[in-house]
């Protein structure tokens, strides 16, 4: 009997601060004599900020600093601002070549401690959707797997917007964080089939499907605050 095995890895970054990607490891025992062992996935999300002097969004932005290093009490912003804040995800070496999607949750705590979800006229993203696209499930997924080749996807986003006119007094002194969760699973043996399949059909994602459910063991997470 075939079977499909498929590996997942599951990272989160929050607010800004670097995440580290997470191994998922799963071993099946058929027999005592016959061991089948399932690779790994390991990626590591890139949150980056573009250097002075620097013009546009060269090859090399890995090598960006972090944003973190830059600005590890957080970034000061005023209504009007544009930070530099570019996320991607980079397919560490001996990984499984996979498929990588990320969910971004931002939100807004005011003084008084309240939460506020944010519109899009109020603080903005410059989405690549032209690499990315937003599947139905509210997931950005990456149109190619990465590979040893190509393994680092294209940044998801690189700055964001503060727009002047629609922050107004009640947010002076409030605290905006970015939470970024991002998901791998395997490409191998996991690309759906014909010419006009998309993205959100690829099968594995942590939780979300019965392949993925069948394997808990071999799923790990990170949060870091």
């Amino acid at each position: 009997m075939k079977k499909r095995i498929f590996i997942a890895a599951v990272l989160v970054l929050v607010v800004s601060l670097a995440a580290y990607g997470t191994m998922a490891y799963l071993t099946a025992k058929e027999t005592a004599h016959n061991i089948i062992t399932a690779g790994s996935i390991q990626v590591e999300l890139l949150d980056k900020t573009q250097p002075e002097k620097t013009d546009g969004i060269e090859e090399n932005f890995s090598q960006w600093p972090d944003f973190t290093a830059v600005y590890p009490k957080g970034m000061a912003v005023m209504p009007g601002t544009e930070a530099s804040k570019l996320v991607a995800v980079k397919k560490l070496d001996g990984s499984a070549d996979c498929w990588i999607r990320i969910r971004i949750m931002d939100s807004m705590t005011l003084t008084d401690g309240s939460v506020r979800e944010l519109s899009p006229n109020e603080v903005a993203m410059n989405l690549d959707l032209v690499n990315w696209v937003e599947g139905a499930d509210g997931w950005y997924y990456y149109r190619t797997p990465l590979t040893t080749e190509n393994s680092i996807t294209a940044p998801l986003f690189t700055t964001v917007s503060f727009s002047a006119p629609a922050l107004g007094n009640e947010y002076k002194g409030a605290s905006y964080s970015i939470k970024i969760e991002v998901q791998a699973v395997q490409s191998d043996h996991n690309t759906p089939s014909g010419d006009s399949w998309t993205v959100d059909e690829i099968k594995g994602w942590p939780g979300h499907s019965s392949e993925a459910s069948s394997a808990p063991e071999g799923d790990r997470s990170s949060e870091n605050q």
